[in-house]
């Protein structure tokens, strides 16, 4: 009976490589998802403005990271990792405003300490739409 010896073998041997698998497919996406992270910190450091004027939706992320490996006989294993994008672009437009010497800056900060100083909800939503 070799065969059913050999059966429990290549079942053990099949769940061990789908064990690995996975744990490469966690590996790769916490390296992604650091990756982000580490990109989204520099990009406010270049921005350079204060963090209560970038709204929170500026620099998001469109999705988290996906891996997944698949067996390739006689080959490997191939992983498929999905990188997500950031959505940066009214945290750029400001900036590039803010480079040409138009005083965005001093003026979003002017507005900022005006709106807190009235006191007015609607005020502050409005400047958080802006």
């Amino acid at each position: 009976m070799p065969g059913a010896a050999q059966q429990p073998t290549t079942a053990r041997a099949a769940a061990e490589q789908r064990y690995q698998i996975g744990q490469m497919e966690r590996v790769l996406e916490g390296a992604v998802e650091h990756g982000l992270t580490v990109t989204r910190d520099r990009v406010q450091a270049l921005i350079q403005m204060p963090a209560d004027l970038l709204v929170s939706a500026d620099l998001l992320v469109s999705d988290n990271a996906h891996a997944r490996g698949f067996r390739l006989e006689g080959y490997g294993v191939f992983f498929d990792v999905t990188v997500p994008s950031f959505d940066t672009s009214t945290t750029w437009s400001l900036r590039t405003l803010d480079q040409n010497d138009l005083g965005l800056d001093s003026a979003l900060r002017t507005l900022q300490t005006h709106i807190k100083t009235a006191g007015d909800p609607n005020l502050e939503q409005a400047l958080k739409r802006v």
